[in-house]
């Protein structure tokens, strides 16, 4: 059973990850410490801020993202002052993640199918994208990347070309922490 929000799990994550690769010293499984702690915490103000302006909506995404953070300063934090190696870090966040979720870091990979509709004969007519959700696959976050290549393989990139009179569709897939729903409910009014 998942305690935290899933996008705020899947997004704190792929931060600590990113901030680590990318501070990781060529060649070695060191770490520039200086490094990774900045991009760290440049890169979790900027979410942080994002997620307060429209935190109103969802209060458990905001919540469980300063919990998160905090979580995250300390483990590199610690790392920096031990002088921890690569993998040692690398399985201290998920670890802490695992036990703060109550199991593995779990996401959603999802197929959605977009095509171009004609929207109306307003100012010489007007067309815009329809995203339906065509597939949905639930794994761990170490598999997400196996799961997407093996939809790529089922679904394809699509077909045609949706800004063609002939038609076609596009396939996207995406990667998130929650459950993909069809983004286009309504079809929308020229303004």
């Amino acid at each position: 059973m998942n305690f935290l929000n899933g996008v705020a799990v899947l997004e704190a994550y792929e931060l600590v990850i990113d901030a680590i690769e990318s501070s990781k010293k060529e060649g070695s499984d060191n770490i520039e410490w200086d490094d990774a702690y900045t991009f760290l915490h440049n890169s979790m103000r900027d979410k942080i801020m994002n997620a307060y302006n429209w935190g109103n909506e969802q209060p458990s995404y905001v919540k469980d993202l300063f919990l998160l953070f905090g979580e995250m300063l300390s483990i590199m934090q610690d790392g920096k002052e031990r002088e921890v190696a690569y993998k040692s870090i690398i399985n201290s966040v998920k670890e802490r993640i695992q036990y703060l979720n109550g199991g593995e870091v779990m996401v959603w990979v999802n197929v959605y199918t977009i095509t171009r509709e004609y929207g109306g004969a307003e100012e010489g007519g007007w067309f815009y994208d329809w995203r339906k959700l065509s597939d949905s696959k639930h794994c761990k976050y170490e598999e997400a990347e196996s799961v997407e290549a093996s939809l790529r393989e089922e679904h394809g990139n699509g077909e045609g070309n949706i800004s063609s009179v002939l038609g076609g569709y596009e396939v996207d897939i995406c990667i998130e922490g929650y459950r993909g729903a069809s983004r286009s409910t309504c079809r929308p009014h020229y303004e």
